[in-house]
């Protein structure tokens, strides 16, 4: 299974430009340099960090799915 494989079979198979945007979407959201921005310029410690691209994240996905349901 992909690392999206969860999707692969839902918003993959019903729109395959949606899944591969949310892709690209998710990349951005997690990168390195998310987490960068995130400590260097807006002052948070990297545990707050790495739950603030988590919760980007999650949104993006259940925003993404939404659009299936």
């Amino acid at each position: 299974m992909s690392r999206t494989g969860a999707l692969d079979g839902t918003l993959g198979a019903t729109d395959p430009e949606a899944f591969a945007q949310l892709k690209r979407d998710l990349a951005v959201a997690v990168s390195a340099e998310a987490l960068f921005i995130l400590m260097d310029l807006c002052g948070l410690d990297p545990r707050t960090a790495v739950a603030s691209a988590v919760r980007t994240a999650t949104s993006l996905t259940q925003a993404a799915v939404r659009t299936i349901e």
